[in-house]
Formats: C-alpha cells, structure tokens, sequence
C-alpha cells in the first residue's frame, strides 16, 4: 500500500509541469497565429473589424473600406461628409451620443445625401449616439436606408436628425430619415426636429418605433406597409405644420399606443386596420384622430381628445368592416366624433365621455350602434341624419341645448337615453332651414 500510495504521489506531482508546457506551448501557437493573422491584413490590405475614429480622421474612407458587419466607433466631435456618399454593406456607426457626437452633411446639389444600401441579411445595419444635421441648401432626404427585394434589417438608436430642406412636404424634399424596401426598422430614444419636409418617412417595412420625440418639422413620419405591421409606442408628436403621424397598415394592425400629440394641423392619420389606444390628442388645427379609409377593423380605446377643431372623423366605406370607438374622453373640441360611411359597415360608439364641444356625437350615412356614452355640456349631444337607421341606447344627454338632434331622412332606434337638464331633449332639423324644430 505504501508503494502504491508513493508512485501516485509522484505521478501527481508530475502534472502540474506537464500542464504548464501544454500552456506555454498554446500560447506560442496562438501568438504566431496572431501575429500571421495581423500580418496578413496588413499586407493585403483588409481594415479590421472595429475601426476607433477621432474627428479629423477621414470618415468617409473608414465607411468605404469597412467589411459587412463592421463596426466604426466615433469619439466626441464634429465629422463632416461633403459630398454625395453612397455606402453598400450593413456596418455599425456608433458615436459618443447625440449631443456629443455630430455629423455634419454639407453635400451639395444633390436629391440624397448620404444612402446605405443593404442586400445581406447576416448582419444589421445600427447607428447609434449621433447627431445628424443637414447644413447645405439642397433639397431631399438626409439620411436614405434601402434594401434588395426586403431584405435585411435597420436599428438605429438615440439618436437626432436636424435641419433637412424642401419647399414642399409631400414632394420628397425635407425628410430626415428615409427608410424603404427593408425586412424591418426600429427606432428608439431618438429626436427629429426642424425638418422641413418629412421627418421619419417608411414604406414597406416592418417598423417600430418607441420613445422618439418629433416637433417643429413640416410633419412627424409617414409610414405605409401592406404586409407588415406598424408599432408607435410612447413617442410625441409637436408643433407640425402639416400632420404628426400618418400611418397606413393594410392587410396587419397597426398600433399607436400611449403618444401624445399636440399643436400639430392634423395630428394623426391612419388608413387600413388599427388599434389606438391610451393617446392624448390636444389642440389640433384640424382632426385630432382622421379615420380616412378603415380596413378590416379598427380600435380607438381609452384616449382623450382635448380642444381639437374634431376630435374623431372617421370615414367608414370598406364592406364588413368594424369600427369600435369606446371608453374615450373627448374634452373641448368643436366636433367631438363625427362618422360617415356606407350602411354595410359596423360601426360601434360606446361609453365615452362628450362634453362641451359645438356637436357631441354625429353620424351620417352608416348604422351604428350608439350606447352607454355620457354627451353633456354641448351645443348638441348627439346628432344624425343622412340615410341611416342607428341605434342610440341608453346614453346620457344632460345639459345641452339639445339632447338628440334628428335630421331629414333618418329613422334612428332610440331606447332607453337618459335627458336631464337640456334646453330641448329630442329636436328634429330641416338642413334647408338649418333651424331646430319640435321634439317628439
């Protein structure tokens, strides 16, 4: 047993020195190989991946010579990019942050600015922590982001775009950010101000976009896609001349949820199938929420409308389509829903709080079902008329000059409303005359 235990002793004693040759030796191997490796870029030519860049350094020659899938850190500072760069691969562009780190696009006479085009889906294209600002006088999109037959994906993060030119909104001039025919976009934590045109402007991509302020631009984003889905979450919208958001989603949902807009012309836009849920809408100079064309379906839900020259206008055409308005506080605004559409939709007004606006509630040429909804304090709590048989059950009309206003051509099923407090409960109205008549 002794001798056992003494020749174990010495063969344990024996491995530490074995395992430290077979590290050395690894170790050799490995530095030779690194050193092989580095050899080899250097020779042919090859950047590596991460590229550190410092202002000064030439920023252009770095974004041409980067490979797929390579990363260019830009320390705090101003770059400049002076003429027409066209980048053809996905890399990452990450910066120090937005108010450390800027472009400066000076590019001339030219409809874009700066282009990157991806065809690979092995990697994104990310940029990150920068500052963009246009400061040349031609017109067209700043930043321009497009793919082959869909195909790879975008992210760009904190980051702000400023100061993009055009004369006219819808002519293509004066976008930031112009995103298209990729699988997929995500913008996050960014700002967009100043722009004269469109600020974020994307069609056929799946889109999200989550804590993004827009303000002061000719309008906040546009948006269309007919097969993917949209997704604006908790951004705001301010101070646009033309619209916040315009949103189209044809065949998928789109989903706005818990953004604010405020003091824009038309604050949202949406075409196709919707949900809208838990918005502020404030102090738009037209349509706070501008239903123009409904799709499959479409859902407005826990939001609130405050002094809008009309809160809701949503015009219902597509057959068998559904439209559910519900649980929504409309404050202040001179129209507060107004409904129009063709008899062959659905189209369902209830429970929401209506109160001192010009017309509460109005609905034209399509049956809706009306219930549960509070109008008080207006000029008109509910009116309809234009071909229509709707239902108007057990709302609550209270203090308004008229409760439930009827014009011409309208048989409408009311049942169970509660009127108290109203100049008059129920009028009917001759549009030729434009005067109230008597109740029945």
């Amino acid at each position: 047993m002794g001798r056992v235990s003494l020749l174990m002793g010495n063969a344990n004693a024996k491995r530490p020195l074995q395992w430290e040759r077979g590290r050395a030796l690894t170790l050799v191997i490995g530095g030779l190989a690194l050193v092989l490796l580095v050899g080899l870029c250097v020779f042919y030519n090859i950047p590596p991946k991460h590229q550190f860049l410092k202002p000064g350094d030439n920023l252009r020659m770095a974004l041409v010579r980067a490979p797929e899938g390579g990363v260019i850190h830009l320390a705090e500072g101003e770059y400049v990019i002076d003429s027409y760069l066209h980048i053809d691969k996905p890399l990452t562009l990450k910066g120090a942050g937005k108010d450390r780190t800027r472009i400066l696009v000076t590019a001339p006479d030219t409809q874009e600015k700066v282009r990157f085009l991806t065809q690979s889906a092995r990697f994104p294209i990310i940029i990150e922590d920068i500052s963009w600002e246009y400061q040349g006088t031609a017109e067209g999109p700043l930043l321009c982001v497009s793919g082959f037959e869909e195909v790879g994906s975008v992210e760009v993060r904190r980051c702000r775009f400023t100061g993009a030119k055009g004369k006219k909104t819808g002519s293509g001039g004066g976008i930031a950010l112009f995103v298209f025919s990729i699988d997929s976009l995500k913008v996050e934590d960014c700002e967009f101000e100043n722009n004269q045109g469109i600020a974020l402007c994307v069609f056929d991509a799946e889109l999200k976009v989550q804590h993004t302020i827009f303000q002061h631009n000719g309008a906040g984003m546009m948006a269309h896609s007919k097969t993917k889905s949209i997704v604006v979450d908790r951004c705001e919208f301010k101070n646009h001349r033309e619209w916040g958001a315009w949103i189209t989603g044809e065949d998928k949902n789109s989903l706005i949820r818990e953004c604010t807009f405020s003091k824009n012309n038309y604050s949202l836009l949406i075409e196709g199938s919707f949900v809208i849920e838990k918005n502020i809408i404030e102090d738009s100079s037209s349509y706070g929420l501008w239903i123009s064309d409904l799709g499959r379906q479409g859902e407005v839900r826990n939001n609130q409308f405050v002094r809008n020259q009309c809160g809701i206008n949503a015009s219902v055409f597509t057959p068998n389509s559904v439209l559910v308005i519900e649980n929504n506080l409309l404050s202040e605004n001179k129209e507060g829903i107004s409904i129009w559409g063709k008899d062959t939709s659905q189209v369902e007004v209830r429970d929401n709080i209506v109160r001192n606006c010009l017309v509460g509630i109005d609905v034209r040429f399509v049956n809706a079902v009306v219930e549960g909804n509070c109008c008080e304090g207006n000029r008109v709590g509910i009116s309809t008329g234009g071909y229509n048989q709707s239902k108007f059950i057990q709302n609550t009309l209270r203090n308004n000059e008229v409760g439930l206003l009827i014009t011409p051509w309208t048989n409408p099923i009311v049942q169970g409303n509660r009127f108290s407090g109203n100049k008059q409960d129920v009028a009917r109205r001759d549009w030729r005359v434009g005067e109230f008549g008597e109740g029945f």
